[in-house]
Parts: C-alpha cells; sequence; structure tokens
C-alpha cells in the first residue's frame, strides 16, 4: 500500500511479507520529473514529521534506512551493480537490473585485457545476477567486468585476493 499525500509529502507503508525476500529484491520504484535544476541529495529527505521512519528485521529489530545518493547515471535499459562482496576471495556476486527480457554479455577480463570470463545469455526483466567462483578466474588482482546490453555497455572494477 502506498499513501500519497498532499503537497510534498509520500507516506509509504508495506506490509510484511508472508515468505522471506531474496537480497535486492525492488520492493517499488519511485520516478521523478525534474521541474528544475539541483541536486537529489538537497532535494530529498527522509523525516519523521508525519509517519515514524522504521523497518525491522524477521526478528523485530529496528534497522537503520536511509538515502543513498550514489552519483551513479542509470541507463534506461540497464543498471550495473557493484559485485559482492568486494574485494573477494572465493566467490562472489555480480547484479544487474535489466528493463526488459534481453540477451546480454558478461565479461569479466585482467587489466591487461585478458578475458578471464565470459557468459552470454538471455536474461529476465528487472533484477538478475551470476555467481562467479574464484576457480572461473585464473587470475588475482584488480579485475574488470563488463555487462553489454544491445548497443549499452557499462563496466566495473572488482578486487580477487589470494
Amino acid at each position: 500500500m502506498v499513501c500519497l499525500s498532499f503537497s510534498q509529502f509520500i507516506t509509504i507503508h508495506l506490509p510484511t511479507p508472508n515468505k522471506r525476500l531474496k537480497d535486492h529484491t525492488v520492493l517499488f520504484r519511485m520516478t521523478f520529473n525534474a521541474m528544475a535544476d539541483g541536486q537529489l541529495s538537497q532535494l530529498l529527505s527522509m523525516n519523521s514529521e508525519y509517519t515514524a521512519i522504521e523497518a525491522y528485521n524477521t526478528e523485530s529489530a529496528l534497522l537503520d534506512i536511509n538515502i543513498n545518493f550514489d552519483q551513479t547515471i542509470h541507463n534506461a535499459e540497464f543498471q550495473l551493480h557493484q559485485n559482492r562482496p568486494n574485494p573477494f576471495s572465493t566467490e562472489t556476486v555480480i547484479g544487474f537490473d535489466l528493463s526488459k527480457v534481453n540477451e546480454a554479455i558478461l565479461t569479466i577480463y585482467h587489466v591487461n585485457g585478458t578475458i578471464l570470463y565470459e557468459t552470454q545469455q538471455a536474461f529476465q526483466k528487472e533484477y538478475n545476477e551470476v555467481r562467479i567462483n574464484r576457480k572461473d578466474l585464473e587470475n588475482s588482482g584488480l579485475l574488470y567486468y563488463r555487462l553489454k546490453v544491445g548497443k549499452h555497455t557499462a563496466i566495473k572494477k572488482m578486487l580477487l585476493l589470494k
């Protein structure tokens, strides 16, 4: 349930799901149309003026809630996330969101340009992830990973520990 109040305030209530959600599950998305220039970090905020800012985990412990402004320009076709954990020594997960079911190529390569891992497949709309095991990669150290979807490409760094 999303409750929109008058003027510039939004109150959101998400009912408790009957099942455990996977990490990085999108519960809702908000889209804003800019009416003037400005930094989102200066224009958006959360406070408990109208309703308490609260979230709880499965043990009913109060969680910290905040807004992160990562300065990433998000492509309408897809968004590539930072691998987690980073740095890693045994396994990492590379997550990304697609705007529609689409074929994508995920490539991991060494700083010298050598391709260490590549997969090309059709991925589902919204959140996807690829698990990478250390044994899939020959080198350690600084690596790059690239996601290519159609004409669009995004690249991020990751660190594989010895």
